[in-house]
């Protein structure tokens, strides 16, 4: 099974609630969709997000980055070549959402080659597992409150989206913990603290 051809397309949603973070905030997605298509036919898809933000990627430098350098380094190779990722890492530096989107294509290929589920032949034994839920960066009573909504829907991992006032972030911390005392709570700062910030947080 080689690698003969792509098609790029979009994927665009309204967020049912804003993603907000110490960096960013997205009210709608609209993500970049590769189609990588073999020889024999079978096609593999693979999905990036824009982050400016974080990768310096925007959903026009991510297509550019695909069809200018990427795919030209993969055509003709077999998806189960050792050397399939090698060539996908030196097609060009940095460029990680880019990347990443064909990544996951070439698996997408390889599984369906092997004529089994991705997860199984990545190594999965369970069919289920727990993610968490991101709490967006807000008001005190509305990330609480959003919390608490996201445990009652069975979500018992929370990432709470923190900033950089030290107090508010030990603040939303103590009450997630007093209304959810069973709950796994993550703190992602995206940034907002230096090392000294983040060791006097976590002491406190």
């Amino acid at each position: 099974m080689k690698i003969i051809d792509f098609r790029l397309s979009r994927i665009k949603a309204k967020l049912k609630k804003p993603f907000i973070t110490n960096l960013r905030r997205v009210d709608t997605i609209e993500d970049v969709l590769v189609t990588l298509i073999a020889d024999d036919g079978t096609v593999g898809y693979g999905e990036a997000p824009p982050t400016v933000a974080i990768t310096g990627e925007d959903i026009e430098s991510i297509e550019r980055s695909i069809g200018g350098r990427i795919f030209p380094a993969l055509r003709g190779m077999r998806v189960d070549d050792d050397e399939i990722f090698e060539a996908l890492g030196r097609s060009l530096a940095k460029n990680t959402s880019a990347k990443a989107c064909v990544d996951m294509a070439i698996y997408d290929l390889v599984s369906k080659k092997a004529k089994i589920p991705l997860w199984q032949y990545l190594g999965g034994e369970q069919k289920t597992l727990k993610t968490n839920l991101t709490i967006s960066l807000n008001d005190t009573a509305t990330m609480l409150k959003d919390a608490v909504s996201a445990y009652n829907d069975g979500f018992s991992i929370l990432k709470v989206k923190v900033g950089e006032g030290e107090d508010e972030s030990v603040e939303i911390t103590r009450l997630i913990r007093e209304h959810l005392p069973n709950a796994v709570i993550r703190l992602d700062a995206n940034q907002a603290w230096d090392p000294k910030k983040s060791v006097k947080i976590a002491e406190r």
